[in-house]
């Protein structure tokens, strides 16, 4: 049996889970582009999520973290609602539009990445270590340990008059010197920076606004809160 989650306070059960890298229903594309590990040589490829499995997570672990990929998924699709809407609006006729507002659980998304991070550590250990211990942040990932004083996020997007909505999710490892320090995933054109442990910004926030503008007038606003 094979569970990173082994020393958090729930038991291992005795049955196997078969954990994707990213979580599948996170995009409605087959793929996933990925980059910046060594297994690649450099290269970047698409792969099927299908074969991008791994036996990490007993079956119990992986269903209580069901929630952390719920809202995860729920970002994804806010960001893909504010490239249609954008999209849309920038064919008409400017004017101060109404503003559409989403709302994500911050925490439960800080929590995805970490897990993400610890499902894929295979690839980031090979020639570094992990910034945090695998047990700490399985700790971090399963709310066991203030996630707000080692984990930051930073979201940036390039919505534009050219935006097209990329259906395949990007993702690669941070590295500083020797240490993995986080992860970067992109999604419908807008990318995420997770960062841990002393690498996480010196101003770690627990909550997060991402606002689109529609000829300098607000049109959408993503809050993310704890």
């Amino acid at each position: 049996m094979k569970c990173w989650a082994k020393n958090v306070s729930t038991d291992c059960c005795n049955v196997q889970s078969e954990e994707h890298y990213i979580s599948k229903g996170l995009f409605s594309s087959e793929l996933v582009r990925v980059s910046g590990f060594d297994f690649l040589k450099g290269e970047t490829k698409e792969i099927p999520i299908k074969k991008l499995v791994r036996n990490c997570l007993c079956e119990r672990h992986n269903n209580d973290l069901s929630p952390v990929d719920a809202e995860a998924i729920k970002l994804s699709e806010a960001l893909e609602y504010a490239v249609s809407l954008h999209n849309e609006r920038s064919r008409k006729k400017p004017k101060r539009w109404s503003v559409h507002k989403r709302e994500v659980d911050y925490l439960k998304v800080k929590q995805w990445f970490v897990k993400t991070i610890l499902g894929m550590d295979v690839f980031f250990t090979k020639n570094s270590a992990l910034a945090l211990d695998t047990d700490f942040l399985a700790k971090l990932a399963f709310g066991e340990a203030d996630i707000n004083q080692y984990v930051s996020l930073e979201i940036g997007g390039k919505v534009g008059e050219d935006m097209v909505i990329d259906q395949v999710v990007s993702v690669s490892p941070l590295f500083s010197q020797t240490e993995c320090v986080g992860i970067i995933v992109e999604l419908y054109g807008f990318k995420v920076d997770c960062k841990i442990g002393d690498h996480a910004g010196n101003k770690i926030k627990n909550k997060l606004k991402i606002k689109v503008f529609e000829h300098n007038h607000l049109s959408y606003e993503i809050n993310l809160k704890s």
